[in-house]
């Protein structure tokens, strides 16, 4: 078996190699009778046929080189002839030119003629005809038709056609390089590079490579087994694929985190930050819908968080001036919010701005926040846990009630949180020896004035008027403002407190203010 395999395949190359003596040697008579031998034989004796072309062919060459011969003699005589006539018009111009200086006529043309022919040539050229019609049988090379063939050539040519539309039937090999414009039917066989423009017709076998463009139409069958890579189609298959596509690859985040475990350790750090509980809400908006998606170890992750309270706790949506907040920008670029170098907020400024409901305690944990400026809205609630960075608060003139918070930011200066509800005991408040300004007027605070508070030194302003407060302004808080009287900088400048008669009796008594008996009270109210 292995021995006529062998013989088989030598033959094969000698009839190749015999092919290609055949067309640039071979005559259109012997390419027809090698069209015949292979209709007549079968393709499995090409080998022998090819050989018995090739000596066919070699006997073409012996005839043609004496046919050659032959015309350089015909010619020569008809030069000699030429030569002969031009001599005998020179010696007798007005007269008849004997029979021995006329050409005698030719036979069929060497070469092709330049105008195209309506009707075949009676004998065979060497070259192929330009015709407006096809030629009746094949070719040895491509012709230049405007019309294709009847039928398909039996082996394929070196480059394809040149032909204004494209052949009925499909080629039986495929050819070297793909044709310019779709055959009408299939090929048999693929082609090893895509063709450039897609077929009417969806191919028997599929392409190694996917189409560069989409069929008209969707195909029929499901592809046997998937793509390399996916082919692009305007229309889906008509049927489903024998074999499931491979799951897409889900990208990662985070350094090499899938999303579900980056969601599970973003809630855990939250939940480490606040034991308490989460905002549901808040919590679902970080997690799921920020398209800045921070990582569970991002240092801003908690700050971002307590905004995100905030802005929802405070009905952030009916805010007057809501730029950029809850957007995939970074916190520090949300209105009213400022930060440090360090990326961390710094202050809150977000006065008289329509900002309604309460003050969440997870403010309280930016820890460094200095300035928190909500005056003049409509907050509502206890007073808010404050961090102990902070420096500057500002909330009045709003609705907050309830009693103020046993300790305070130890580097507090300015506390303004006047014309609230707030109420019960003051006292609390001197423990802050960095104050300036404490103005508390109308509240519901009651009780006394502790004479702690002379023991601010930098107290400047102290206002106590319109609340519920009891009996006397402490000898130690006008001692500060004997200190102004003497001159003395950063001394109390103004002290208000209910020391008019109520209708006998004030609420509150101000003592004289020592060496100048005046009253120690700079603004006395009802």
């Amino acid at each position: 078996m292995t021995r006529m395999k062998m013989k088989r395949e030598v033959l094969l190359c000698i009839g190749l190699l015999a092919l290609l003596f055949e067309f640039t040697s071979g005559s259109k008579t012997n390419h027809l009778r090698l069209n015949e031998d292979f209709q007549e034989r079968g393709p499995e004796d090409t080998g022998e046929i090819l050989i018995l072309s090739a000596q066919r062919g070699l006997d073409q060459v012996d005839k043609k080189a004496l046919k050659k011969q032959q015309q350089q003699e015909k010619k020569a005589l008809r030069r000699e002839r030429r030569k002969k006539k031009r001599q005998q018009r020179k010696k007798n111009p007005n007269g008849d030119i004997g029979s021995d200086g006329v050409d005698t006529p030719e036979k069929p043309s060497v070469s092709p003629s330049v105008v195209i022919s309506m009707a075949p040539s009676a004998m065979a050229s060497e070259l192929p005809s330009v015709s407006v019609m096809p030629s009746a049988t094949h070719s040895a090379s491509p012709s230049l038709s405007m019309v294709p063939s009847s039928h398909p050539s039996v082996f394929p040519t070196i480059a394809p056609s040149v032909s204004n539309k494209p052949s009925f039937s499909p080629s039986l090999f495929p050819s070297d390089q793909p044709s310019k414009s779709p055959s009408l039917a299939p090929s048999n066989l693929p082609t090893s590079a895509p063709s450039k423009a897609p077929s009417q017709v969806p191919s028997k076998s599929p392409t190694a490579t996917p189409s560069l463009f989409p069929t008209s139409s969707p195909t029929f069958s499901p592809s046997a087994s998937p793509t390399g890579s996916p082919t692009y189609s305007s229309l889906p298959t008509f049927s489903p694929s024998d074999v499931p596509s491979l799951p897409p690859t889900e990208s990662l985040v985070c350094g090499g985190l899938k999303k579900e475990e980056r969601n599970e350790q973003v809630t855990s750090k939250l939940l480490t930050s606040f034991p308490t509980g989460l905002h549901e809400n808040a919590h679902n908006w970080i997690v799921y819908e920020d398209k800045r998606a921070l990582c569970p170890d991002n240092i801003f992750l908690e700050q971002r968080y307590i905004l995100t309270v905030f802005y929802l706790d405070t009905n952030g949506s009916s805010w007057t001036r809501k730029r950029r907040w809850l957007s995939a920008n970074d916190e520090c670029e949300w209105f009213g919010i400022e930060c440090n170098v360090d990326g961390f907020i710094r202050n809150i400024h977000l006065e008289s701005n329509n900002v309604i409901g309460t003050i969440p305690d997870a403010i309280g944990s930016l820890h460094s926040l200095r300035e928190l400026y909500l005056f003049e809205n409509t907050l509502s609630g206890p007073f808010p846990l404050l961090p102990d960075s902070m420096f500057d608060v500002r909330l009045y003139k709003n609705n907050l009630y309830g009693l103020l918070p046993d300790s305070w930011p130890q580097k507090m200066s300015i506390l303004q949180i006047n014309h609230n509800k707030l109420s019960g005991p003051i006292n609390s408040i001197y423990q802050v020896s960095t104050l300036r300004i404490v103005e508390l007027h109308r509240n519901e605070f009651n009780g006394t004035v502790s004479a702690h508070f002379g023991s601010l030194e930098d107290l400047n302003t102290l206002t106590l008027h319109k609340n519920n407060l009891s009996g006397s302004i402490p000898d130690d808080v006008c001692a500060l403002r004997k200190g102004l009287l003497l001159r003395e900088t950063n001394k109390l400048s103004r002290l208000s407190a209910d020391c008019l008669p109520s209708p006998n009796t004030p609420k509150v008594q101000c003592s004289p203010a020592f060496l100048f008996e005046e009253v120690c009270c700079t603004e006395c109210h009802e």
